[in-house]
C-alpha cells in the first residue's frame, strides 16, 4: 500500500510543478 500512496502522490506532485511551469507567477519572472 505505501508504494501505490506514493506512486500517486508523485503523480500529482508532477501536475502541481507542471502547472506552476506553465503559468509562473509575474513575482517569480522578476526574480529570476
Amino acid at each position: 500500500m505505501q508504494k501505490v500512496n506514493i506512486i500517486g502522490l508523485g503523480e500529482v506532485v508532477v501536475d502541481w510543478v507542471a502547472e506552476i511551469t506553465h503559468f509562473p507567477k509575474p513575482d517569480e519572472k522578476i526574480d529570476a
